[in-house]
């Protein structure tokens, strides 16, 4: 049986305000410069982010000790890769010997992350996740392949389980930031493709993916329903990714050591190399 904890029960109450309470009430219509802002459907992304990290909080509690290091990890790729890179970058640091383990944590969250991105597309423009289709699922193919290897080369665990800490489910006030910053990148797209084009959204891609990649994948697929060419967007989703598995390995080299980082990093190369041509496919 499951028991809430008073974090825990806070966290629903939230959750169904924001979707149940807040989101019928909000209008439905672009308004504000350029059109850019439409407060139902930025809201309505905050709701199916915070569900996404909603449910992988309780499936990681419920699943995550039984199940082992790949079911949690997996699992964890739902809600914040980057969160469990850093987690178990810092226990490298604490009990060396465990890199080929730890390193196939990562990156079964890193690849889960490929396929959480192809399903929040499907969600928004079908066209799209078509287009996404083929090169997402490559790139989970990729680092899941290099995932197995050193699960198969894997040290020995100790006796205490390596789980990632799961945090509060759902912060309102960081709904809420989620939601400003979702809007912001919708209209910085939208000047930048008018002022300079299309470099313009790779610019902001680029820069959006250093830090977080569901907000911009989120913002170009309402955005290709519009004035986006699929192509742009599709391109700007790839990069963005990119952009965030690179500082993902560049943290684990920083924060967990050579041996850990080099062996996170190199998959995340070898899977950039194997798309950039597919990047500028029509």
């Amino acid at each position: 049986m499951l028991f809430l904890s008073e974090t825990e029960f806070h966290a629903t109450l939230r959750f169904l305000l924001i979707s149940l309470v807040l989101l019928p009430v909000l209008p439905d219509v672009e308004m504000g410069p350029l059109n850019a802002f439409n407060p139902f459907k930025i809201w309505l992304m905050v709701v199916v982010i915070a569900g996404i990290s909603f449910s992988g909080h309780f499936a990681v509690r419920l699943l995550g000790t039984r199940a082992g290091l790949v079911l949690t990890s997996m699992l964890a790729g739902l809600a914040s890769s980057t969160a469990l890179t850093l987690q178990f970058a810092r226990l490298n640091k604490e009990q060396p010997g465990l890199e080929r383990l730890l390193a196939t944590g990562i990156l079964l969250a890193g690849a889960t992350m490929w396929l959480r991105l192809l399903v929040l597309v499907l969600l928004i423009h079908n066209e799209l996740a078509l287009r996404l289709a083929l090169p997402l699922l490559l790139l989970a193919a990729t680092v899941y392949a290099f995932a197995f290897w050193f699960w198969r080369q894997r040290e020995e665990m100790s006796d205490n389980p390596v789980q990632p800490e799961t945090s509060n489910p759902l912060d309102l006030a960081t709904a809420i930031k989620f939601g400003l910053l979702l809007a912001l990148i919708g209209f910085m797209a939208t000047l930048l493709q008018s002022k300079v084009g299309n470099s313009g959204v790779y610019l902001l891609a680029l820069v959006s993916g250093i830090t977080d990649v569901d907000a911009i994948t989120l913002s170009l697929s309402q955005l290709s329903h519009k004035e986006l060419a699929l192509e742009v967007a599709a391109r700007a989703i790839l990069l963005a990714g990119l952009i965030n598995s690179l500082v993902k390995g560049l943290l684990a080299l920083v924060i967990g050591g050579r041996r850990l980082g080099l062996r996170v990093m190199l998959p995340y190369l070898v899977s950039a190399l194997l798309i950039l041509p597919l990047l500028w496919l029509g």
